[in-house]
């Protein structure tokens, strides 16, 4: 097809005992669904985040595997109103998902997570880097204790909007680059140390 008609979808395909089993569709939509992210849950299940068109911008999505063994319906994670890209998605010991993405709601790069409870509830979306600098691609895990990690990459306001030499206010694309991390614990954002 021509690449206006691309239309990118999301497939998965268990492996029971070594043997590969039917191919189920996890998106059908008109717009292209790309960057699948999987973890699988204290029980077993299988969790898929990824990046979705609906309604003319990319939104986090995800749909899990259900007790038995089907896949849920379509859950939209983010609630932006401008494109978010770049899902990552982690479990926890005990059975809490999370998932993060990065978004240009307020004109700047900033990531956000969401966490789902045990019991599949959506819990509500929290910024997780969300100033004027450039935050953006998310990764996370749960530790032993609970508490939540997220690192991301740091730039300085502006970055990769330097569009040359007639247009150089922002910052060049590798210029000033850092890893950013951060941690959630009992609902509290901490900076990491020894101790978190």
């Amino acid at each position: 097809y021509p690449a206006k008609d691309a239309n990118f979808e999301i497939l998965a395909r268990p492996v029971v005992d070594g043997k590969l089993g039917d191919i189920v569709k996890l998106s059908e939509r008109e717009g292209s669904d790309l960057n699948p992210v999987l973890a699988t849950a204290a029980d077993g299940r299988v969790w898929c985040a990824w990046q979705g068109l609906r309604n003319g911008a990319f939104r986090i999505l995800e749909r899990h595997q259900q007790a038995d063994g089907s896949w849920s319906a379509e859950r939209t994670v983010s609630r932006q109103t401008r494109n978010c890209w770049t899902p990552a998605i982690t479990a926890g010991g005990d059975g809490r998902v999370a998932v993060a993405w990065d978004t240009y709601e307020k004109g700047d790069y900033d990531v956000w997570v969401r966490e789902i409870a045990t019991d599949g509830a959506l819990q509500d979306p929290r910024p997780a880097a969300d100033t004027i600098d450039y935050e953006a691609r998310p990764s996370l895990a749960y530790d032993p204790q609970g508490a939540l990690w997220i690192g991301y990459e740091l730039g300085s306001p502006s970055w990769g909007k330097d569009s040359g030499p007639y247009d150089n206010g922002g910052n060049p694309l590798y210029r000033g680059r850092q890893i950013g991390l951060i941690v959630l614990k009992d609902g509290a954002w901490v900076e990491p140390s020894e101790s978190y």
